[in-house]
């Protein structure tokens, strides 16, 4: 890697690593036509965001993602988030 210092910063990094693009973007952008594979990557991108957004507690993620907690917990299995 090329710097002007011998510290690198995030000015230092391509963009692509610096600002990473949201993966729903990235799915949708990517030209993937299959809804298959676009409607899984926005699946899991909307369930880690809602489990984000309540800390973790999946029944309130559910709740906000309108699914039952059932189908949330066999999501996570399925997508393997932790």
């Amino acid at each position: 890697m090329l710097a002007d210092s011998d510290i690198l910063t995030a000015d230092d990094l391509p963009e692509r690593v610096r600002e990473p693009k949201d993966p729903l973007a990235l799915a949708l952008d990517s030209g993937e036509l299959s809804i298959k594979k676009t409607s899984r990557v926005m699946e899991e991108t909307l369930i880690r965001r809602a489990l984000e957004k309540t800390r973790g507690n999946r029944t309130a993620a559910a709740k906000i993602l309108e699914i039952s907690h059932r189908a949330l917990l066999y999501k996570i299995k399925e997508f393997g988030i932790a």
